[in-house]
């Protein structure tokens, strides 16, 4: 949600910003991986991509979907 440019990361909000899964997949679909900035790219990568369970595999045992997001961030952070 940092990577598209959300502040609120509660659980509620994120919950509501997901309700419309077609609302929410439009826009990963056309998110412009060049809008984010440096600094915001440098603490997604520090806060969330470190930690050892933020991977597609492990993800995967959770959540097929949250799996495939987890590789979208992980593909954009190295564009």
């Amino acid at each position: 949600m940092s990577m598209l440019g959300e502040k609120d990361l509660k659980w509620e909000s994120i919950r509501n910003y997901i309700r419309d899964p077609g609302q929410f997949l439009k826009r990963v679909q056309v998110f412009d991986v060049n809008s984010m900035s440096e600094t915001l790219l440098k603490k997604v990568r520090e806060t969330y991509f470190k930690k050892s369970d933020f991977n597609p595999e492990f993800v995967k045992g959770k959540s097929q979907a949250a799996s495939k997001l987890c590789s979208w961030a992980l593909a954009l952070s190295q564009y």
